[in-house]
């Protein structure tokens, strides 16, 4: 039960500290070039595909764990295939705004990769250690 509490701490720790480090880059050295409307519509989607692929993939974890790999890697592909459906009413307007909001939402949705694989794979080593 601790262990759950201190890993949700940590996760609600790091979503709030990349959305503030998110929203001042923005602002000061952005010239708040991006609404912060947007800004929250790049991170609650960010968010929302992000929590789907761990939750799918710890279920994986604790009841297959052969197939945590490939489960893994098509919940991935899927997540950028989104990605692209929920950046394509941008993409048709090719303004130096459009360029700004696509960098950062790759920028964000790195950020967040790098943090799902590390927290997937303290999970999946706990698990084999049992």
């Amino acid at each position: 039960m601790m262990s759950s509490m201190k890993s949700l701490f940590s996760i609600a720790a790091f979503i709030l500290t990349v959305f503030i480090v998110h929203y001042l880059f923005n602002i000061t050295f952005q010239n708040a070039s991006i609404s912060l409307k947007k800004l929250i519509k790049i991170q609650g989607f960010v968010l929302i595909s992000t929590t789907i692929v761990v939750l799918i993939t710890l279920k994986v974890i604790y009841t297959k764990p052969d197939k945590t790999g490939f489960t893994y890697l098509g919940l991935v592909l899927f997540k950028m295939v989104t990605a692209i459906v929920f950046l394509f009413p941008f993409l048709t307007d090719v303004s130096n705004e459009t360029k700004k909001l696509v960098v950062h939402f790759f920028i964000v949705l790195f950020i967040y990769l790098v943090y799902e694989v590390v927290f997937l794979l303290r999970h999946l080593n706990a698990e084999q250690k049992k």
